[in-house]
């Protein structure tokens, strides 16, 4: 019989909470997935939230959101920040359950003071 041990590594609900923040600490590997028929290159990526290091693998939607705010290398995203925020899903058993994704945190300049114009 083998007994397996599904907790691992990895980010998830369990262990963390909704708007921790965290830290990309490298740029990450590439993991050739399929599917169905259907192969992909799946970005993991290690991060630190709490001090505790974990694993993060991105939804395609993810990872093109931090894409568009930190660039395409991700070696640049190492020391960029991240929020945690929860999503509901349904599993195979039709049960909602409560998934992650992280919220690129970049810097928001405030809006400048727009001038009157006076006609």
């Amino acid at each position: 019989m083998v007994e397996v041990n599904f907790s691992g590594n990895f980010l998830s609900a369990e262990n963390c909470k909704a708007n921790d923040v965290g830290v990309f600490v490298d740029e990450g590997t590439l993991n050739e997935r399929s599917k169905n028929g259907k192969t992909w290159n799946q970005l993991s990526i290690s991060v630190e939230v709490g001090e505790k290091k974990y694993n993060h693998s991105f939804r395609s939607s993810e990872g093109k959101r931090f894409q568009e705010a930190y660039g395409k290398e991700t070696k640049n995203w190492i020391g960029k920040k991240f929020k945690i925020t929860f999503i509901p899903y349904v599993d195979n058993e039709k049960k909602i359950q409560q998934g992650i994704e992280l919220v690129p945190e970049v810097d928001i300049e405030s809006p400048k003071e727009v001038s009157s114009v006076q006609t």
